[in-house]
């Protein structure tokens, strides 16, 4: 981008042509936005990729006539989903994407003209890698993806009626380690957007003040136990989708019936550990062979972690931190990718093998490390604040910020005490 841009950009991100923001007078909103930016290459091997763009479509709606309980907490977010169309810039490797992802929308600091997007949800890919059609595309694998979208914007011109936008911010796609190879795709964009308002609503001011005196805090310690099952690849060469099993237990509490955090203890077997170890694959037989003697045993992995989750009534997004105490088999999980990674050739070349790498400290952090995100569903939703509860949820599972599988699962929550205080 040229220093006349970027500085044109920051400029009109300092700037409000309306000083004061006028009482919007309606409920939702649709929201055309252009993209443009650039897509950074996920390995040094990768051909150029050319400056990308992206058309997006926003439909959305304001909260403030939302009587639940977390969009005051929230200072009401606006919610909605985007449909995407996105050129990478290159097209002949990467093809198009179609993304379709929920979103929520709040201001920043407290501001009346700066806020922030978040989004996740899936893509679809035209184009994949494909061992003699497509061997250059290491990023995408599958025809469909994860997708995260994390959007800064500032409203350059806003009314009761719009709101034009300049945003930035970064996308990702991922197909969560099942199927490899899976670099994932990275995107740094800027964007315009126009907010048009519609269906006209009441004045909302009355509606505000009567929730500042409707809601008490309230904290609420809750116990969960969540079950799941998951898939991923090993390597590039044992590539074919196998099963992995987890349970989880958690305890904590709720704030405000908004905001949960608290921690646990998590168990995960994986189907693909085993395997390699009844088999006695290469790197146990020469390096670990002491695993033969209870491949179930180091074909597991457990540990602890501390989780948060945003409550919105049915629907949340959760997030976990964890540390590994045990995963043994990982060792061998980070020599196979390093070891059977595959210089791409032109058809008919024998594939060249790297040598395997260190267990070095990027080993150490990835083994130690998990996280997860996701989005859960309640059965009954938690406004109400329900002695008993259940959730199904998505998630996508990492090791220090590497995809390692995905998963679907389902929770119970069972809340225990309650305690409220005036506001």
């Amino acid at each position: 981008m040229s220093k006349k841009v970027t500085l044109l950009v920051l400029s009109l991100f300092c700037i409000s042509l309306f000083g004061q923001e006028e009482m919007l007078k309606y409920s939702h909103f649709l929201a055309p936005e252009i993209m443009l930016g650039t897509t950074i290459s996920p390995s040094e091997k990768f051909p150029t990729i050319k400056k990308g763009r992206a058309i997006f479509l926003h439909f959305g709606k304001f909260n403030y006539n939302n009587k639940n309980e977390w969009a005051y907490r929230l200072n009401y977010p606006k919610t909605g989903f985007s449909i995407g169309v996105t050129d990478f810039g290159n097209y002949n490797l990467l093809g198009l994407s179609y993304s379709v992802m929920p979103f929520i929308e709040f201001n920043v600091f407290k501001s009346r003209t700066l806020k922030a997007n978040i989004g996740m949800g899936g893509s679809y890919f035209t184009k994949k890698y494909h061992t003699i059609y497509n061997p250059y595309n290491n990023a995408i694998t599958t025809d469909l993806t994860w997708s995260f979208k994390l959007f800064l914007y500032n409203s350059i011109i806003k009314n009761k009626s719009l709101s034009w936008d300049l945003g930035a911010g970064y996308i990702h796609h991922s197909n969560g380690h099942t199927k490899l190879p899976n670099q994932g795709l990275n995107s740094l964009l800027i964007s315009t957007s126009l907010q048009i308002f519609y269906n006209e609503n009441i004045n909302l001011t009355e509606s505000k003040i009567e929730d500042k005196t409707k809601f008490e805090k309230s904290k609420l310690t809750y116990l969960s136990i969540r079950a799941g099952i998951g898939q991923n690849v090993l390597s590039e060469v044992f590539n074919e989708h196998k099963e992995i099993y987890s349970i989880s237990i958690s305890f904590g509490k709720t704030f405000n019936n908004t905001f949960k955090l608290g921690g646990g203890l998590f168990y995960r077997f994986y189907e693909h550990y085993y395997d390699y170890i009844k088999e006695n694959g290469d790197i146990v037989a020469e390096l670990y062979p002491y695993f033969l003697e209870d491949p179930y045993t180091y074909s597991t992995n457990f540990g602890f972690f501390c989780e948060g989750e945003v409550l919105l009534n049915h629907f949340s997004i959760s997030g976990q931190l964890g540390f590994n105490v045990f995963k043994p088999f990982y060792k061998v999980d980070r020599i196979l990718s390093q070891s059977y990674y595959h210089i791409r050739p032109e058809p008919g070349i024998p594939v060249e093998i790297i040598p395997v790498g260190k267990l070095d400290k990027e080993y150490e952090l990835k083994r130690s490390i998990s996280s997860r995100l996701g989005i859960r569903y309640y059965i009954i939703g938690t406004n109400n604040s329900p002695r008993n509860n259940f959730f199904i949820s998505g998630t996508i599972n990492s090791n220090f910020g590497q995809a390692d599988f995905t998963e679907f699962s389902l929770g119970y929550v069972y809340t225990i005490s309650r305690k409220s205080e005036v506001n």
